[in-house]
Parts: C-alpha cells; sequence; structure tokens
C-alpha cells in the first residue's frame, strides 16, 4: 500500500512530510531493487544480442549457454564465456562482440572469489528510508525471545522480492541489533550456481 500524504512523520532526520518520508521510501528502493533485477536481464540479454547475428540458431545457442552458467559448476563458466565470445567474433559484428564481452564481465563479476566492499552510506540510506514507501512495516512477533545465536527466524509473506523480509529484516535496524549476527539458509542452487 502507498502512504498516505496528509500528516507529518519523525525520521532520524527530523520531522518530514509523509510524502517526503514516502519519497526518500522510493528513492531507497531505487537504490535496491534495481540490483535484484537488472542483472539477469541484463545477462540474458547481452546472450541473446551475442548470437542475433547467426540467427536463430545463434541465439538458442547463447542463451543454452547462459542455462549453462547457472546449471553447471562455476570453474566451467570461464568455457561458457569463452563459447559466446568466440560465436560473437565470428559474426564481425561489433555489437555482438559488446555484448559477448558485458555477458563475460556480468558472469566474472559473480564468479570470482574477491568481495565487492560494502558501502556504509548505501546501507544506512536504505536501512532508515526504505521503509518510507509503504503505509505500514512493523516488526512483530516474539521479539524479546530473539537472541544473537540459535534463533530461527521466518518472514511472512516476504513480499515481492523479498521486500517484506528485505525492509522489515536485512534493512531493518532493530532487526539487526535484536540479531546481532545472521546466517541465512539458502538453496544450494541459488547460493552456488546463480550467475546473478
Amino acid at each position: 500500500k502507498l502512504r498516505r500524504c496528509a500528516d507529518s512523520t519523525e525520521t532520524p532526520m527530523g520531522k518530514q512530510s509523509s510524502a517526503n518520508v514516502f519519497y526518500d521510501g522510493l528513492l531507497a528502493h531505487l537504490l535496491i531493487v534495481p540490483a535484484w533485477v537488472l542483472p539477469p536481464g541484463l545477462l540474458f540479454g547481452s546472450l541473446g544480442v551475442a548470437g542475433a547475428p547467426l540467427g536463430f540458431k545463434g541465439v538458442v545457442t547463447t542463451l543454452c549457454a547462459g542455462v549453462a552458467l547457472l546449471q553447471f559448476p562455476k570453474k566451467l563458466r570461464a568455457g561458457f564465456c569463452l563459447l559466446v565470445l568466440w560465436m560473437a567474433v565470428s559474426s564481425y559484428k561489433t555489437y555482438a562482440i559488446l555484448a559477448a564481452i558485458l555477458a563475460s564481465f556480468l558472469t566474472f563479476l559473480v564468479t570470482r572469489s574477491g568481495k565487492i566492499a560494502r558501502n556504509p552510506w548505501v546501507f544506512d540510506y536504505v536501512s532508515s528510508r526504505a521503509k518510507g514507501f509503504y503505509s505500514a512495516t512493523a516488526l512483530r512477533g516474539a521479539l524479546d525471545d530473539i537472541r544473537p545465536s540459535k534463533s530461527f527466524l521466518g518472514f511472512h509473506p516476504h513480499g515481492c522480492l523479498c521486500a517484506g523480509f528485505t525492509i522489515n529484516g536485512t534493512f531493518n535496524p532493530d532487526f539487526i541489533r535484536a540479531c546481532k549476527r545472521v546466517f541465512f539458509l539458502c538453496d544450494p542452487v541459488l547460493r552456488h550456481k546463480n550467475p546473478g
């Protein structure tokens, strides 16, 4: 639900109108949601463009290489990227080569062993502002029973793109204070075979 713009709200930055709180929440979402939805589209879009000069069979082959990036071990990803690059180079089309390079770069970002440095400003901004986008957000339940270790927590409904979990859990300062350190149960395919 969208917040109605009738009154004012107390925020970490002082008193703000509901409209400002909503727009701050919208901006926070514009920072985090594209990070969830753009990489898969960019990956498969660039794979399709890389194979396009070779016709239908080229597009199908490069998209199958994208599916292979999801299903096969990480150590085989370089081979699939080389296949896509070879197909693009063999077409002699600059746009196909650039698309293949983009697909390879996106694959490299999630395959490499290093970590991308955190940006505390982004986390602080999103954790304090994202909930303003919704008419109500709450961390409810047996909050006094949350311990810094050996607590099993569930979020339902988690929402579209896991927004409920993200806003009420991951980016909720109260939740982070109560739990201290959180480990996630994650499906092995999502954890180890996800290219994006």
